[in-house]
């Protein structure tokens, strides 16, 4: 089946397009952003504060998504590699049918391309954006609603499986609304 936001590219091309956003896009961290958690689990980061989810050293903050009525959405969030390499396979998400990792298109008027799979260097942060990768909830359960929020499930090989909280935001909305503040 050929996701609605654009061709599947097979696996080789889509690695290749997904190496390539990485060198195009990535964001490294900001002296000023804070790194000193001391978490260990996931969970102990979703109980002291829900904009962070943790596994070892590798962290995703500032889950985010655009207010829809449609059954299509897109999903963001800032990745924060530790020592350990890392590739973000499909997400699961109880609120829709299907979810995909996507690339943006990288030239005007083209069109999005499921990657598959995401790889992220050791010690780089990359931010999933709407002109980057970022990934698609296809057949949506119910709208998303400002103010609200669910969860997505992501895995990162080798390292595991993070509980991603995801709060919606405003229809139309571009970046998170918290951008910039640390944790």
């Amino acid at each position: 089946m050929t996701p609605r936001f654009g061709p599947s590219l097979g696996p080789t091309l889509g690695l290749t397009t997904a190496l390539l956003l990485a060198l195009a896009a990535p964001v490294y961290a900001s002296d000023d952003h804070d790194h000193d958690h001391d978490h260990d689990h996931a969970e102990e980061a979703a109980d002291t504060d829900d904009h962070v989810s943790e596994i070892g050293d590798l962290r995703v903050i500032h889950g985010w998504a655009p207010a829809v009525s449609g059954d299509v959405a897109t999903v963001y969030f800032d990745i924060e590699v530790g020592e350990t390499a890392v590739v973000m396979g499909a997400p699961e998400s109880d609120i829709a049918e299907h979810a995909h990792v996507m690339g943006a298109p990288i030239k005007a008027g083209g069109e999005p391309v499921e990657l598959g799979s995401f790889p992220l260097s050791a010690e780089q942060e990359f931010i999933l954006g709407p002109e980057s990768v970022y990934i698609a909830l296809e057949g949506l359960t119910e709208p998303l609603v400002e103010g609200e929020e669910f969860e997505i499930e992501v895995t990162f090989e080798p390292v595991g499986t993070l509980h991603v909280n995801v709060e919606v935001t405003k229809a139309g909305s571009t970046q998170h609304p918290h951008a910039g503040h640390n944790h």
